[in-house]
């Protein structure tokens, strides 16, 4: 950090986190150059908690409208950081290319991202220091780190992400760009030039330990990532595809997960220390086109190492796979509700294929089986009679959902009680008490 000292001032001809003039209108249209005055993004656009373009007002913004553009020095270095990992794709000016290409969203914004919370910040720190993936000659390359900074030449960092290679280390990874930026000056108020740069490809990189991992029907691995319809949906919902349960055609979990069932299983973290298992990310509108910010979510669950990483003798004992067979059975008896809100639907009357309500009904379900779930997680340990603490948490299940079933029940129409071709709300609510039944038993 020493040594790159001038790459940390916000001016100057190396400023922090952008190119000079001379180097911003090397790289981008002429008509794009800086005299031009075009391709600039606003500060109320890169604070993220703001993220209005000129085109569509922020509503809800905590600043005033004479108070948007207005930053100082320290949260522009903040923002500047920000922005580079969740841009979206609002802005159109690209740096020159040969060849045509799709603008980077930023990193983060590209992956669902979970660590490891600590008691204080050098615990978190410390459990997220994630050295369990390599061998010795990966190991070695991973010492040999070079964040953005280090380029001595940033023309060579722009031109090899326009080759399309992807990052070696960490430290370039997380500090990569997703636009070239250049920042003109009047009364210390900032004009940001913006000019996007590529897309990483991320098929089947596995460089990135801090996020969970889907599948394509080609059965290649890519990053998940979470969209405004699955907001409400907590992580324990997707247990496996966090932590790590031997089956056939699991998911590749987070490399941080593998890193702390390194340090349980070095004696460094103690079987009965508890793992906090945390996931923050900012959610796009869905729109190709902006991809603006619009929500963020945070969630996490709580268990002891030695649940976590139970490996007992026997796999369909170990506790991840009990605990993910309660969830994959907890979501079936929801499919289960989810049909008897739709068969209720259909009796008052609403259109087959009107299912807002009985998805409605649903996530109200969710939102009452979270807490219990989470306590009934973080209760767990390696000496419990399993089949007891399976028994418990099946018992708080179906105590829940005949509640949330009897709320429904308690409210129904004449329509719902005289019902059509030969169903009504009785028969459906029995529907729903047998099938939760047989899935419980």
């Amino acid at each position: 950090l020493e040594k790159y000292k001038s790459k940390f001032d916000l001016f100057g001809e190396t400023p922090f986190y952008q190119v000079n003039a001379t180097v911003y209108d090397q790289n981008v249209p002429e008509n794009k150059q800086i005299v031009k005055g075009k391709g600039t993004v606003t500060v109320k656009q890169i604070n993220r908690r703001i993220s209005e373009s000129n085109n569509t007002p922020s509503i809800f913004s905590p600043k005033t409208e004479n108070e948007k553009n207005k930053i100082n020095f320290a949260e522009l270095a903040r923002w500047l950081i920000t922005y580079q990992n969740y841009t979206g794709v609002t802005d159109k000016t690209k740096v020159n290319a040969k060849n045509k290409f799709s603008v980077s969203p930023g990193w983060l914004y590209s992956i669902n991202p979970v660590y490891i919370k600590g008691k204080d910040l050098f615990d978190t720190l410390m459990l997220n220091l994630n050295l369990a993936d390599y061998d010795k000659n990966e190991l070695e390359t991973q010492l040999c780190q070079k964040p953005v900074w280090e380029y001595d030449d940033i023309n060579e960092y722009i031109q090899q992400r326009l080759s399309g290679m992807f990052p070696d280390n960490l430290a370039e990874l997380y500090t990569v760009w997703s636009r070239m930026l250049h920042i003109e000056w009047k009364n210390e108020q900032p004009t940001i030039f913006s000019a996007g740069l590529p897309k990483l490809d991320n098929k089947n990189i596995f460089l990135e330990p801090m996020t969970t991992w889907r599948k394509n029907k080609d059965n290649e691995e890519f990053p998940a990532t979470r969209n405004k319809n699955h907001l409400n949906e907590a992580i324990w919902r997707n247990f496996g595809q966090y932590i790590k349960v031997k089956k056939e055609g699991n998911y590749r979990v987070p490399g941080i997960i593998n890193w702390i069932n390194k340090l349980k299983s070095e004696k460094i973290l103690a079987k009965h220390d508890n793992v906090n298992v945390t996931t923050i990310a900012m959610i796009s509108d869905g729109n190709a086109t902006s991809q603006a910010p619009y929500a963020e979510v945070v969630d996490n669950m709580d268990a002891k190492a030695d649940v976590l990483f139970d490996n007992a003798p026997d796999i369909a004992r170990q506790w991840p796979t009990r605990i993910e067979n309660e969830v994959l059975n907890t979501q079936k008896i929801a499919t289960y509700f989810y049909w008897f809100a739709k068969e209720v639907s259909k009796l008052r009357g609403n259109d087959d294929k009107n299912s807002g309500w009985a998805s409605k009904e649903v996530a109200q379900l969710y939102d009452k089986l979270n807490l219990p779930f989470y306590s009934w997680l973080a209760s767990l340990k390696s000496n419990d009679d399993r089949d007891e603490k399976v028994q418990e948490w099946r018992d708080n299940l179906n105590k829940i959902v005949a509640i949330q079933a009897g709320n429904i029940f308690r409210d129904a129409t004449a329509n719902e009680i005289i019902g059509r071709d030969k169903d009504n709300i009785f028969t459906s609510y029995n529907k729903l008490r047998r099938n939760v039944y047989v899935s419980l038993k």
